[in-house]
């Protein structure tokens, strides 16, 4: 009888020390390592996250779950076509904001800093995308591309180019479908700093729960191999035998 009982604690005690194990990896994956685009097809549902902007304020995708439309503008540090952009940009969400509409501008370069974001004195929120996993869940390929997200669903209802911003807005606050979308006219986001190049296998499709068509959790992301593990040591006393 002591024998079983030790033999549960000793599993029991194993199994928590497993589940307790967390990667101590420093160095993120590369949604847009050189040689490894991120696929160009939006997700059918956009998963929530929280970056930090240009000017340290975090934005969270799902606190705006109150607005009827957030607008999606992927950036980068000299871009011509963004800078071209940038004032209509800005117009859009002044002239749209009573309607509930936001508008946030996501960066997923490695090689564009905070400062150099900063120095460009844009007015919108310049969304940090330090470690690209947002751009990758996005399907970012390039610079001045909008996706419009319903907060209601939290999915992708349109994919263009951020120069047909103004009618697309206006089309889906009308309750039509915005017209066929053009290309994104911006320059692609290739990482050339990027230290590893990512797997292009795509992660499973997450588990969706009975009830609800949305997901439960994603995968998580492959751990490398070399990776070290940091454990919580628990101690166990053994029982004293009866």
């Amino acid at each position: 009888m002591t024998t079983a009982r030790l033999a549960v604690l000793g599993l029991v005690a194993s199994t928590a020390l497993v589940a307790s194990c967390t990667t101590d990896n420093p160095a993120a994956p590369n949604a847009l390592a050189q040689g490894s685009p991120v696929a160009a097809s939006a997700p059918a549902q956009v998963d929530n996250f929280m970056l930090v902007d240009q000017d340290f304020e975090a934005h969270e995708l799902y606190r705006l779950a109150d607005a009827r439309l957030i607008a999606i503008v992927s950036h980068a540090t000299g871009d011509a076509e963004v800078k071209r952009l940038a004032p209509a940009l800005t117009a859009l969400r002044d002239r749209y904001a009573a309607q509930g509409v936001e508008v946030l501008l996501i960066n997923s370069n490695l090689k564009d800093g905070r400062e150099a974001i900063a120095a460009e004195g844009l007015e919108l929120p310049v969304l940090m995308d330090v470690h690209q996993l947002v751009g990758e869940q996005l399907g970012v390929t390039r610079s001045a591309e909008l996706l419009l997200v319903d907060p209601k669903t939290w999915t992708v209802t349109y994919r263009g180019a951020a120069a047909d911003a103004d009618a697309a807005v206006a089309a889906v606050l009308a309750g039509q479908a915005p017209r066929r979308p053009g290309p994104a006219r911006g320059s692609p986001s290739p990482s050339p700093n990027a230290p590893a190049r990512r797997s292009s296998r795509r992660s499973p499709t997450p588990r969706t729960s009975p009830r609800s068509s949305r997901p439960t959790a994603w995968p998580a992301t492959p751990r490398a191999a070399s990776a070290p593990l940091r454990c919580r040591t628990t101690t166990w006393s053994r029982a004293s035998p009866r």
